[in-house]
Protein backbone atom coordinates (compact mmCIF):
# COMPACT_ATOMS: atom_id res chain seq x y z
CA UNK A 1 0.00 0.00 0.00
CA UNK A 2 3.03 2.31 0.81
CA UNK A 3 6.19 2.75 -1.35
CA UNK A 4 8.80 3.16 1.98
CA UNK A 5 11.06 5.75 -0.14
CA UNK A 6 14.74 6.51 1.23
CA UNK A 7 15.99 9.98 0.27
CA UNK A 8 19.10 10.09 -1.47
CA UNK A 9 21.95 10.15 0.05
CA UNK A 10 23.15 12.80 1.86
CA UNK A 11 25.35 14.68 4.38
CA UNK A 12 23.81 14.00 8.41
CA UNK A 13 25.49 16.18 10.66
CA UNK A 14 25.29 14.78 14.46
CA UNK A 15 22.76 16.77 16.52
CA UNK A 16 21.83 19.23 13.16
CA UNK A 17 18.23 21.04 13.21
CA UNK A 18 16.74 20.30 9.85
CA UNK A 19 13.65 21.50 8.28
CA UNK A 20 11.25 18.36 6.69
CA UNK A 21 8.75 18.72 3.46
CA UNK A 22 6.86 16.73 1.22
CA UNK A 23 4.23 17.03 -0.79
CA UNK A 24 1.49 14.94 -1.72
CA UNK A 25 1.08 13.14 -5.10
CA UNK A 26 -0.72 14.77 -7.99
CA UNK A 27 -0.70 17.74 -5.31
CA UNK A 28 -4.29 16.27 -3.94
CA UNK A 29 -5.10 17.41 -0.77
CA UNK A 30 -5.07 14.61 0.72
CA UNK A 31 -3.62 16.47 4.04
CA UNK A 32 -6.69 18.36 4.65
CA UNK A 33 -9.15 17.90 7.38
CA UNK A 34 -11.65 16.15 5.19
CA UNK A 35 -12.31 13.81 8.07
CA UNK A 36 -10.80 14.42 11.46
CA UNK A 37 -8.72 11.14 11.21
CA UNK A 38 -6.63 13.00 9.20
CA UNK A 39 -5.02 15.13 11.71
CA UNK A 40 -5.45 12.20 14.64
CA UNK A 41 -3.31 10.13 12.30
CA UNK A 42 -0.69 13.13 11.03
CA UNK A 43 -0.26 13.88 15.39
CA UNK A 44 -0.22 10.29 16.22
CA UNK A 45 2.12 9.76 13.45
CA UNK A 46 4.61 12.37 14.72
CA UNK A 47 4.50 10.86 18.66
CA UNK A 48 5.16 7.30 17.19
CA UNK A 49 8.42 8.26 15.19
CA UNK A 50 9.28 11.10 18.06
CA UNK A 51 9.18 7.81 20.80
CA UNK A 52 11.22 4.99 18.52
CA UNK A 53 13.73 7.64 17.24
CA UNK A 54 14.36 10.22 20.15
CA UNK A 55 13.99 12.88 17.69
CA UNK A 56 12.91 16.40 18.63
CA UNK A 57 10.09 18.44 17.54
CA UNK A 58 9.54 21.84 17.05
CA UNK A 59 7.22 22.69 14.92
CA UNK A 60 4.94 20.83 12.12
CA UNK A 61 2.51 22.48 9.79
CA UNK A 62 -0.34 21.02 7.69
CA UNK A 63 -0.74 22.54 4.67
CA UNK A 64 -3.44 20.40 2.02
CA UNK A 65 -0.97 19.24 -0.01
CA UNK A 66 2.16 18.94 1.87
CA UNK A 67 3.80 19.54 5.19
CA UNK A 68 6.43 21.23 6.60
CA UNK A 69 8.40 19.76 9.81
CA UNK A 70 11.35 21.18 12.22
CA UNK A 71 13.36 18.57 14.28
CA UNK A 72 16.64 18.43 15.72
CA UNK A 73 17.49 14.37 15.48
CA UNK A 74 20.64 13.01 17.66
CA UNK A 75 21.64 11.33 14.41
CA UNK A 76 21.96 10.78 10.83
CA UNK A 77 19.80 7.52 11.35
CA UNK A 78 17.35 8.69 13.47
CA UNK A 79 16.25 11.49 11.39
CA UNK A 80 16.22 9.03 8.35
CA UNK A 81 13.76 6.75 10.58
CA UNK A 82 11.77 9.14 11.96
CA UNK A 83 11.07 11.31 8.40
CA UNK A 84 10.65 7.31 6.99
CA UNK A 85 8.11 6.11 10.02
CA UNK A 86 5.99 9.35 9.79
CA UNK A 87 5.46 9.29 6.11
CA UNK A 88 4.99 5.42 5.72
CA UNK A 89 2.33 5.33 8.59
CA UNK A 90 0.43 8.61 7.23
CA UNK A 91 0.25 6.95 3.75
CA UNK A 92 -1.05 3.83 5.07
CA UNK A 93 -3.57 5.85 7.47
CA UNK A 94 -5.09 8.17 4.71
CA UNK A 95 -5.25 5.21 2.23
CA UNK A 96 -7.31 2.94 4.70
CA UNK A 97 -9.77 6.08 5.77
CA UNK A 98 -10.16 6.65 1.97
CA UNK A 99 -10.98 3.29 1.36
CA UNK A 100 -13.19 2.77 4.38
CA UNK A 101 -14.92 5.82 3.46
CA UNK A 102 -15.27 4.29 -0.49
CA UNK A 103 -13.23 6.86 -1.72
CA UNK A 104 -10.71 5.88 -4.23
CA UNK A 105 -7.13 5.57 -2.77
CA UNK A 106 -4.16 6.10 -4.46
CA UNK A 107 -1.68 3.71 -3.08
CA UNK A 108 0.95 6.09 -2.38
CA UNK A 109 -0.01 9.40 -0.69
CA UNK A 110 3.30 11.25 -1.49
CA UNK A 111 4.65 12.48 -4.29
CA UNK A 112 7.53 10.47 -6.67
CA UNK A 113 10.11 12.61 -5.03
CA UNK A 114 11.67 11.90 -1.46
CA UNK A 115 11.50 14.12 1.08
CA UNK A 116 13.53 17.02 0.93
CA UNK A 117 15.60 18.01 4.64
CA UNK A 118 16.86 21.12 4.81
CA UNK A 119 19.51 22.09 7.44
CA UNK A 120 18.53 24.83 9.50
CA UNK A 121 22.72 25.93 10.21
CA UNK A 122 22.13 28.88 12.60
CA UNK A 123 19.64 30.54 14.93
CA UNK A 124 18.43 33.34 12.32
CA UNK A 125 17.80 30.07 9.73
CA UNK A 126 15.82 28.33 12.88
CA UNK A 127 13.91 31.29 13.66
CA UNK A 128 12.90 32.73 9.99
CA UNK A 129 12.10 29.06 9.25
CA UNK A 130 9.71 28.48 12.76
CA UNK A 131 7.40 31.73 11.02
CA UNK A 132 7.77 30.07 7.83
CA UNK A 133 5.95 27.38 8.65
CA UNK A 134 3.31 29.26 10.77
CA UNK A 135 2.49 31.60 8.25
CA UNK A 136 2.12 28.79 5.33
CA UNK A 137 -1.35 28.17 5.58
CA UNK A 138 -1.70 32.44 5.14
CA UNK A 139 0.58 32.93 2.34
CA UNK A 140 -1.26 30.03 0.57
CA UNK A 141 -4.94 31.44 0.84
CA UNK A 142 -6.35 29.21 2.95
CA UNK A 143 -7.62 31.31 5.91
CA UNK A 144 -7.04 34.77 6.91
CA UNK A 145 -4.33 34.34 10.01
CA UNK A 146 -2.61 31.82 11.26
CA UNK A 147 -4.42 30.46 13.89
CA UNK A 148 -7.43 29.89 12.22
CA UNK A 149 -6.38 26.95 10.22
CA UNK A 150 -8.48 23.94 11.29
CA UNK A 151 -6.08 21.77 11.82
CA UNK A 152 -3.31 21.38 14.43
CA UNK A 153 -0.04 23.23 13.75
CA UNK A 154 2.70 22.48 16.50
CA UNK A 155 4.27 25.72 17.33
CA UNK A 156 5.98 27.89 20.24
CA UNK A 157 2.14 27.42 21.34
CA UNK A 158 3.36 23.83 22.46
CA UNK A 159 7.22 24.83 24.16
CA UNK A 160 5.21 24.96 27.60
CA UNK A 161 2.49 23.11 29.54
CA UNK A 162 4.10 19.18 28.33
CA UNK A 163 3.09 17.61 25.25
CA UNK A 164 0.05 16.67 23.43
CA UNK A 165 -1.48 13.30 23.95
CA UNK A 166 -2.91 11.54 21.23
CA UNK A 167 -5.04 8.77 20.82
CA UNK A 168 -4.42 6.14 18.78
CA UNK A 169 -6.62 6.61 15.09
CA UNK A 170 -9.20 3.65 14.62
CA UNK A 171 -7.88 2.81 11.12
CA UNK A 172 -4.51 1.34 10.19
CA UNK A 173 -2.91 1.59 13.44
CA UNK A 174 -2.22 -2.04 15.23
CA UNK A 175 -3.38 -2.40 18.50
CA UNK A 176 -1.25 -5.06 19.24
CA UNK A 177 1.69 -3.45 17.85
CA UNK A 178 1.20 0.45 18.57
CA UNK A 179 0.24 2.13 22.05
CA UNK A 180 -3.46 3.29 22.95
CA UNK A 181 -1.90 6.90 23.29
CA UNK A 182 1.74 8.86 22.20
CA UNK A 183 2.82 11.59 23.62
CA UNK A 184 4.24 14.59 21.21
CA UNK A 185 6.59 17.02 22.72
CA UNK A 186 7.59 19.55 21.25
CA UNK A 187 10.14 22.03 22.09
CA UNK A 188 12.40 25.32 21.08
CA UNK A 189 14.95 25.00 17.88
CA UNK A 190 18.19 24.23 20.30
CA UNK A 191 19.85 27.57 18.20
CA UNK A 192 17.23 29.96 18.91
CA UNK A 193 16.99 29.23 22.34
CA UNK A 194 20.71 29.57 23.54
CA UNK A 195 20.59 32.96 21.44
CA UNK A 196 17.74 33.93 23.78
CA UNK A 197 20.07 32.49 26.82
CA UNK A 198 17.84 29.88 27.43
CA UNK A 199 14.64 32.42 28.00
CA UNK A 200 11.49 30.71 26.64
CA UNK A 201 9.33 33.36 27.32
CA UNK A 202 11.54 35.58 25.30
CA UNK A 203 11.80 33.36 22.70
CA UNK A 204 8.48 32.87 22.37
CA UNK A 205 7.08 36.60 22.38
CA UNK A 206 9.76 37.22 19.58
CA UNK A 207 8.44 34.33 17.50
CA UNK A 208 5.07 35.84 17.95
CA UNK A 209 5.79 39.56 17.05
CA UNK A 210 7.61 38.07 13.75
CA UNK A 211 4.11 35.81 13.29
CA UNK A 212 2.70 39.36 13.62
CA UNK A 213 4.51 41.14 11.55
CA UNK A 214 4.46 38.64 8.57
CA UNK A 215 0.85 38.04 8.92
CA UNK A 216 0.23 41.78 8.65
CA UNK A 217 2.62 42.01 5.14
CA UNK A 218 0.62 38.94 3.66
CA UNK A 219 -2.63 40.44 4.66
CA UNK A 220 -1.19 44.12 3.17
CA UNK A 221 -0.27 41.75 -0.24
CA UNK A 222 -3.64 40.37 -0.45
CA UNK A 223 -5.93 43.57 -0.34
CA UNK A 224 -9.53 42.46 -2.73
CA UNK A 225 -8.53 38.70 -2.57
CA UNK A 226 -10.24 37.34 0.04
CA UNK A 227 -8.73 33.49 1.89
CA UNK A 228 -10.85 30.37 1.44
CA UNK A 229 -11.84 30.52 5.19
CA UNK A 230 -11.76 27.59 7.58
CA UNK A 231 -15.22 26.64 6.78
CA UNK A 232 -14.39 26.01 3.22
CA UNK A 233 -10.97 24.66 4.05
CA UNK A 234 -13.44 21.65 6.14
CA UNK A 235 -15.02 20.77 2.86
CA UNK A 236 -11.96 20.42 0.57
CA UNK A 237 -13.03 16.98 -0.92
CA UNK A 238 -9.47 14.69 -0.60
CA UNK A 239 -8.98 14.33 -4.51
CA UNK A 240 -9.17 18.33 -5.28
CA UNK A 241 -5.98 20.51 -6.19
CA UNK A 242 -5.79 23.56 -4.01
CA UNK A 243 -5.45 26.68 -6.19
CA UNK A 244 -1.69 27.47 -5.18
CA UNK A 245 1.37 28.02 -7.05
CA UNK A 246 2.91 24.91 -8.35
CA UNK A 247 7.23 24.60 -7.44
CA UNK A 248 9.05 24.10 -10.91
CA UNK A 249 10.82 20.90 -11.24
CA UNK A 250 14.72 20.97 -12.04
CA UNK A 251 14.96 24.01 -9.73
CA UNK A 252 18.25 23.81 -7.24
CA UNK A 253 16.93 22.55 -4.20
CA UNK A 254 18.82 23.77 -1.04
CA UNK A 255 19.84 21.65 1.48
CA UNK A 256 21.29 24.22 4.07
CA UNK A 257 19.94 27.69 4.99
CA UNK A 258 22.07 29.90 6.72
CA UNK A 259 20.15 33.54 8.40
CA UNK A 260 16.97 35.08 8.11
CA UNK A 261 16.46 37.30 4.79
CA UNK A 262 13.25 38.84 4.54
CA UNK A 263 12.63 38.67 8.42
CA UNK A 264 13.71 41.42 10.34
CA UNK A 265 15.66 42.13 13.45
CA UNK A 266 16.77 38.14 13.60
CA UNK A 267 19.76 37.96 11.63
CA UNK A 268 21.90 40.49 14.27
CA UNK A 269 25.07 40.21 11.51
CA UNK A 270 23.00 40.72 8.40
CA UNK A 271 25.54 41.76 5.34
CA UNK A 272 25.15 44.78 4.21
CA UNK A 273 25.71 43.81 0.44
CA UNK A 274 24.88 40.87 -1.17
CA UNK A 275 27.98 38.59 -2.17
CA UNK A 276 26.37 38.82 -5.83
CA UNK A 277 27.84 35.36 -6.46
CA UNK A 278 26.03 34.05 -9.55
CA UNK A 279 25.35 30.65 -10.53
CA UNK A 280 26.59 29.12 -13.75
CA UNK A 281 23.50 28.05 -16.11
CA UNK A 282 24.80 26.25 -19.03
CA UNK A 283 23.02 27.69 -22.38
CA UNK A 284 21.41 25.59 -25.11
CA UNK A 285 23.81 27.49 -27.21
CA UNK A 286 27.04 26.79 -25.76
CA UNK A 287 25.78 23.28 -25.54
CA UNK A 288 25.60 23.14 -29.15
CA UNK A 289 29.16 24.40 -29.46
CA UNK A 290 30.68 22.06 -27.23
CA UNK A 291 28.80 19.58 -28.83
CA UNK A 292 30.66 20.77 -31.95
CA UNK A 293 33.89 21.05 -30.32
CA UNK A 294 34.07 17.61 -29.03
CA UNK A 295 33.08 16.16 -32.55
CA UNK A 296 36.35 17.89 -34.39
CA UNK A 297 38.52 16.67 -31.47
CA UNK A 298 37.47 13.17 -32.17
CA UNK A 299 37.73 13.61 -35.93
CA UNK A 300 41.21 14.86 -35.54
CA UNK A 301 42.94 12.79 -33.13
CA UNK A 302 43.69 9.16 -32.92
CA UNK A 303 41.03 6.69 -32.13
CA UNK A 304 43.64 3.91 -31.67
CA UNK A 305 46.11 5.67 -28.93
CA UNK A 306 42.48 6.81 -27.17
CA UNK A 307 41.33 3.00 -27.43
CA UNK A 308 44.96 2.03 -25.87
CA UNK A 309 45.12 4.64 -23.27
CA UNK A 310 42.10 4.11 -22.12
CA UNK A 311 42.36 -0.33 -21.35
CA UNK A 312 45.37 0.91 -20.00
CA UNK A 313 43.98 3.14 -17.56
CA UNK A 314 40.97 0.47 -16.78
CA UNK A 315 43.81 -1.79 -16.07
CA UNK A 316 45.36 0.48 -13.78
CA UNK A 317 42.23 0.53 -12.09
CA UNK A 318 41.43 -2.71 -11.61
CA UNK A 319 44.58 -3.51 -9.79
CA UNK A 320 47.88 -0.87 -8.10
CA UNK A 321 49.05 0.87 -11.36
CA UNK A 322 49.60 4.58 -10.23
CA UNK A 323 46.15 6.17 -12.05
CA UNK A 324 47.22 9.81 -12.15
CA UNK A 325 50.15 8.49 -14.84
CA UNK A 326 47.63 6.65 -16.99
CA UNK A 327 45.13 9.77 -16.53
CA UNK A 328 47.42 12.30 -17.97
CA UNK A 329 48.64 9.92 -20.89
CA UNK A 330 44.75 9.22 -21.33
CA UNK A 331 44.56 13.25 -21.71
CA UNK A 332 47.69 14.08 -23.71
CA UNK A 333 46.25 11.55 -26.74
CA UNK A 334 42.90 14.01 -26.38
CA UNK A 335 40.97 11.15 -24.37
CA UNK A 336 37.75 13.67 -23.62
CA UNK A 337 37.24 13.79 -19.29
CA UNK A 338 33.63 12.01 -19.94
CA UNK A 339 35.63 8.86 -21.43
CA UNK A 340 38.15 8.98 -18.61
CA UNK A 341 35.38 9.02 -16.02
CA UNK A 342 33.10 6.22 -18.25
CA UNK A 343 36.20 4.35 -17.96
CA UNK A 344 36.71 4.50 -13.75
CA UNK A 345 33.12 4.51 -13.08
CA UNK A 346 33.33 0.55 -15.12
CA UNK A 347 35.77 0.00 -12.11
CA UNK A 348 34.84 1.80 -9.14
CA UNK A 349 31.00 2.33 -10.05
CA UNK A 350 29.70 5.05 -8.90
CA UNK A 351 30.19 7.37 -5.50
CA UNK A 352 27.61 8.19 -2.93
CA UNK A 353 27.58 9.90 -0.27
CA UNK A 354 26.86 7.55 3.04
CA UNK A 355 23.19 7.33 3.96
CA UNK A 356 21.37 5.54 7.11
CA UNK A 357 18.91 3.37 6.17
Amino acid sequence: MSREAVSHPGIYVRGATTAITRRTTLRKAFLAPWHELVEQSWLYSLGDAQQHTGVAIHGSNVVIDHHHTEVTAPDGPALVEFTRRVHVDMSKAINTLLSELRYDAPGEVWDDRPPHRMRLVDAAAQISHHVYGQLNSTAAGLVARPDQMPMTALSQRHWKGGPLVIDRPPVMFDPRTRPAQVEVWVSPEPLAFELFDGELDALIHHLDRLCERGWRRIRDARRGRRPMGAKAVRRIHPWNEPRTLRETRGQPVRTFKVGARGIVGVNRYAKQEEDGIAILRISEEIEAVQHRVLAGLRMMRDESAVAAALSALQAGAAGTANLMELIVEAARVRATEGEIVTTLKEVFGDYREPSWV
